[in-house]
């Protein structure tokens, strides 16, 4: 059978008030990116607020409601391999330079700090996933596009095809061995899946879905097309007959530039404008593959790891919130201009925060607590005054907000980075080995021989 679709998750459009309470589709195909513009008007009139217990603008009626996301039945993508089809047949557009490369290099990145926990990917280790991807081969499909169904009518651009094409050329490109199939491993009580996949279509291609009627006399319900009603979307195809077919992907049309998909922030490149919403896809598909893993209960459907952040339903109507809940605070600005929040294998980026029940809110990394692995130098007079570089992790977000050498602060310190900081060391009542202590809203470093500082 196939599977129905998991999520739209990015949208454009509605001001909060058109999400309604008719169903889940219904709230994610309203509450998008579209309402920036719209929010500020409303800010003017209502002023500030505080959050409640969860990350919430109070006071919005769904505050008091659980924004706790819930197993399902289990199904989540422990570990992945990441496959990408860029289907640009022969006369098709072509995507521009540095496209490709950029987002071949942000998903290197990922897996060169597997089990490091200084990006996004570290928010997603509390729901049973471990940090382990793999990047899997991309392949340049160059089959023609399929003639225009009637589900393409309200295109915003020609060429265009339907989720329903884009289904079966997934299909299609695993039995030519093009694209290889699903691979599964035991999990905790069934089969998990490996293998993720996206689509990436050109400029100026659009993928659309109309409302229909199914083979099996039921109604699907259309989310419309790409670049007018959503940005990405993550569904599956499931045969049970033929598991090559059991494939979790995302639909990626081209998104730089298009208002309400891409935040302008691109510190690496033009890459950046489709990484934000692959990320947000990316974490989905690993958390609730096949529609039964991780998402929230609301009384008008669910939401899941991303959607929270991205979308109005907890920030409406402050526009000021709306955006500390979606990308949080940057870590601080690329040699272009742009401003960057994650930093993936050395390079800048600014991604959308993923929910963390362990906080009840929205993260850009898991908060940690610090650690330290080196201090040099590792000794000084008992004068003090002696400037010490301190390296580690998670030094931000949480941010330090003290250094003690031992039960006394630090004359002065500075966070340079999520790894380093520089702190000039007190004056000492004797001679000793002493503590090196670190704190944040996530605790202090545990001791270790490398934050043993000596006096002389």
């Amino acid at each position: 059978m196939t599977g129905s679709r998991k999520s739209i998750g990015r949208t454009i459009g509605d001001r909060p008030a058109a999400a309604g309470r008719g169903g889940r589709r219904a709230r994610r195909f309203a509450a998008g990116l579209g309402l920036f513009v719209t929010l500020a008007a409303l800010m003017a009139t209502l002023g500030a607020a505080s959050a409640s217990a969860y990350e919430c603008f109070e006071p919005s009626e769904l505050c008091s409601t659980t924004q706790k996301l819930d197993p399902g039945s289990g199904i989540q993508m422990p570990t992945t391999t990441t496959y990408f089809v860029y289907w640009a047949p022969k006369g098709a557009p072509k995507f521009p330079a540095g496209y490709a490369s950029g987002i071949k290099t942000f998903f290197k990145g990922l897996e060169h700090d597997n089990g490091t926990d200084q990006n996004f990917y570290s928010v997603l280790a509390q729901y049973n996933v471990k940090y382990e991807t793999h990047l899997g081969k991309a392949i340049n499909d160059k089959h023609p596009y399929p003639a225009e169904s009637s589900e393409c009518a309200a295109r915003p651009s020609s060429p265009c095809v339907s989720l329903v094409q884009i289904k079966e050329e997934m299909r299609a490109l695993v039995k030519e061995g093009k694209l290889p199939g699903q691979t599964w491993v035991p999990g905790p009580s069934i089969r998990e899946a490996t293998h993720a996949y996206f689509v990436l279509l050109p400029p100026g291609v659009s993928a659309c879905d109309a409302t229909r009627v199914e083979p099996n006399k039921t109604t699907h319900v259309g989310v419309g097309c790409s670049s007018v009603q959503y940005c990405g979307l993550h569904d599956f195809n499931f045969n049970s007959e033929n598991e090559l077919e059991d494939l979790p992907y995302a639909v990626m049309p081209y998104l730089p530039g298009v208002n309400g998909c891409d935040s302008k922030q691109h510190p690496n490149g033009i890459s950046d404008g489709e990484l934000e919403v692959m990320e947000h896809e990316f974490a989905e598909t690993i958390t609730n593959p096949f529609n039964a893993g991780w998402e929230n209960t609301l009384p008008g459907g669910g939401e899941e790891v991303a959607d929270i952040c991205i979308q109005t339903t907890w920030s409406s109507p402050s526009e000021a919130f709306h955006e500390k809940m979606a990308w949080g605070t940057p870590l601080g600005t690329a040699p272009n201009g742009a401003l960057y929040n994650q930093v993936i294998d050395g390079r800048d980026y600014y991604l959308q925060q993923l929910y963390s029940n362990e906080t009840q809110s929205c993260r850009q990394r898991r908060g940690l607590p610090p650690t330290v692995t080196k201090l040099a130098p590792a000794k000084g007079t008992i004068a003090g005054g002696r400037k010490v570089k301190i390296t580690g992790l998670n030094f931000v977000n949480p941010t330090v907000t003290s250094v003690s050498f031992g039960s006394v602060p630090a004359k002065e310190f500075t966070v340079n980075s999520p790894t380093s900081i520089t702190a000039v060391s007190p004056a000492a009542a004797s001679t000793g080995v002493v503590k090196v202590t670190l704190t944040t809203s996530a605790g202090t470093n545990a001791s270790t021989t490398s934050d043993q500082y000596t006096y002389e």
